[in-house]
């Protein structure tokens, strides 16, 4: 009994000073926020008091991840089960860090109370960009006159700061040299190490905790205040952002392209459902519809012979992390980062959800896969979705394929009963999941979908009946003839054809529209993921100014709309006519489509180059690096001086 209290009151001894020093540090974070949200009040709007409470609580895993980074280096040096840590020059050391790495998290939450408005996002690395830029040395003398008082809460939080360092309830002395002490002393340092590792990642989840999962926590408006500046900053720190690029002045580049988009008519808005199917690795390649007799795809091919079929369709991106955005969100995937894991995940943005949202629609999206899979549940939090439904909600996980998440049939079986119990008007997304590596089916369909000549074909096939069976069971459904039907694939797969196999013929995927009993219709324009979302608001007679980086091509008769999307640092702008390559300075190569479908021939120096493709381009990359730099992606911020 005498050893276990020994060893009780010798582990608070360890532990103790340290812990006390982190729940200060946390209370002192808590206190920051509040003055962030007091002070840009007219930012948040209409945030309750309970809204606030669940700020500050779920705030918590975002400070607690940023302090025990800031200090981990701290806290293993006032644990680690050594006697030169009772040495005075060793603890005033110690004491010099917490103070300055504490300090430097303190400032960049201070800074950001003023910061924000302009920016309207946290803090990120790409701060150090403004920093360094002289151009804005001149503004320095104009904020401090204006947040002057930010000055004094910085001294005053100085002190604090220090207050804390020096803080002691109790210390060990030069006589504590027991067996009992040495044994906790070590123990104590492993239980710190344990504590970092698993708080600094956000949790013991399998993937560390970002900027974008702040969006699980409340509304997109609101995510500022979930997150703290240190965290946003140190998370960003490891996704490099993007660089400004500047060809042209802001209204010469916005007359080439601009985002902003408002259709003027005084047609009614259409209350039509709208129901999203995104397929999982749908190339163009294996849809029948374009690739004549034997296909794996009968059910799509007979939706597709009544419906908007764009037969020049292309994704913005290669994997799904990157297909997200750009198709719920119109945000096409510009950079080596995909922006649900860059340091811009969190501005505000708009998408297909947020835009009918405001129309009166509920929207929800689906996914068979698991809960946190690519921060999709965050992402669609950000976009505005109400609800997101994931593996965690599915009700029978019987149904589990072993690898990736629910088979096809028995998700689309259950997502037909959810929507069914919507609402009207609504919109609602599934993202299917069979046709991924390794491409099995289940068992019962084995001798049905048997391989081809590639392993993903026997998984499209399986997908393309579960997509039959679907429509089996809601086509009798009161609101299957007053819905539209929106499809497309995330990006491409594997594939054969050589046609298929470069960097141009590798985006090609099937996007169409479909409606009960509408009048079909082939739109031979270039079309891309990001071109959905405007597509959809001019379907619906859609009458509001929004922003999107893709533009609206069911009207558009001009089969040489451009379109662009990035490959290895490359960009690619083209028609169907010519595609251009180049690298944000200069031109890298030049293909002429109409005669070299497989981009082999460069005719940079044989071939006059169309020269508003070069300049398409630039404002395009002009006007994108902005906006998300910016947090400029919606209507009101893209306005915002």
């Amino acid at each position: 009994m005498v050893v276990i209290k020994s060893f009780i009151s010798q582990l608070k001894l360890t532990l103790g000073n340290v812990t006390m020093r982190f729940l200060m540090l946390l209370l002192l974070y808590q206190f920051i926020r509040f003055l962030f949200f007091i002070i840009n009040k007219n930012i948040f709007i209409d945030v309750s008091f309970i809204e606030y409470l669940q700020v500050m609580f779920f705030g918590l895993r975002f400070d607690i991840s940023a302090l025990l980074i800031i200090n981990s280096v701290y806290l293993l040096m006032s644990t680690i089960p050594i006697k030169f840590v009772l040495n005075t020059t060793y603890q005033r050391v110690n004491r010099t860090i917490f103070i300055s790495l504490n300090l430097i998290g303190v400032l960049l939450n201070i800074i950001d109370i003023a910061y924000f408005q302009v920016s309207h996002k946290r803090i990120t690395f790409d701060f150090l960009n403004v920093v360094s830029d002289a151009s804005n040395v001149s503004l320095l003398d104009s904020y401090i006159k204006t947040y002057w008082y930010l000055v004094i809460l910085l001294i005053l939080v100085f002190a604090a700061v220090k207050f804390i360092a020096n803080y002691k309830r109790k210390e060990f002395t030069t006589q504590q040299n027991n067996n009992v002490h040495w044994f906790v002393k070590t123990l104590g340092f492993v239980l710190v190490g344990i504590i970092i590792v698993v708080g600094a990642r956000g949790g013991a989840q399998m993937r560390p905790i970002t900027i974008a999962n702040a969006a699980e926590y409340t509304r997109p408006n609101n995510i500022p205040l979930v997150l703290n500046s240190a965290f946003t900053f140190i998370n960003s720190s490891t996704n490099s952002g993007l660089e400004i690029v500047k060809y042209y002045d802001d209204k010469a580049a916005e007359k080439i392209y601009s985002p902003i988009h408002f259709l003027n008519h005084n047609k009614p808005f259409k209350n039509l459902n709208v129901v999203l199917i995104v397929l999982e690795s749908f190339g163009k390649e294996h849809v029948g519809y374009f690739n004549g007799n034997k296909t794996a795809t009968p059910f799509l091919d007979s939706l597709m012979q009544n419906g908007t079929v764009f037969t020049n369709a292309f994704a913005n991106a290669t994997r799904s992390i990157e297909g997200i955005p750009a198709i719920l969100a119109s945000i096409p995937h510009m950079s080596e980062n995909a922006f649900i894991t860059s340091p811009y995940s969190a501005n505000q943005i708009t998408s297909i959800a947020s835009l009918l949202n405001a129309q009166g629609y509920n929207s929800t999206f689906y996914h068979g896969g698991r809960n946190g899979t690519m921060s999709f549940d965050a992402f669609t939090k950000l976009c505005g979705y109400q609800n997101y439904y994931g593996l965690n909600e599915y009700p029978y996980q019987k149904d589990f394929d072993g690898h990736w998440g629910i088979w096809d049939e028995e998700y689309l079986q259950y997502f037909a009963k959810e929507i069914n119990k919507k609402k009207q008007p609504f919109f609602s997304t599934v993202f299917t999941l069979s046709s991924h590596d390794p491409y099995n089916v289940p068992d019962k369909y084995k001798a049905i979908f048997k391989d081809g000549k590639l392993p993903i074909t026997k998984t499209i096939a399986y997908t393309d009946f579960a997509l039959m069976q679907f429509f089996n069971a809601i086509k009798k459904t009161s609101w299957f003839k007053n819905t539209l039907f929106v499809f497309t694939a995330d990006h491409t797969s594997n594939t054969q054809n050589p046609i298929f196999q470069n960097s141009y013929g590798y985006h090609k995927i099937p996007i169409f529209f479909y409606q009960y009993n509408q009048t079909p219709k082939v739109c031979k324009t270039i079309t891309q993921q990001i071109d959905i979302l405007p597509n959809v608001m001019e379907y619906l007679n859609y009458d509001q100014s929004y922003f999107s980086f893709g533009k609206s091509t069911f009207q558009n008769t001009n089969s040489n709309n451009i379109g662009l999307h990035y490959v290895d640092g490359i960009y690619e702008t083209f028609t169907n006519i010519q595609l251009v390559k180049f690298d944000t300075k200069k031109i890298t190569s030049v293909y002429d489509l109409t005669m070299d479908s497989l981009i082999q021939n460069d005719v940079k120096t044989s071939q006059k180059m169309n020269p508003f493709l070069l300049e398409y381009s630039r404002a395009f990359l002009q006007t994108y690096t902005q906006c998300l730099t910016q947090n400029k992606m919606t209507v009101e911020n893209y306005f915002r001086k």
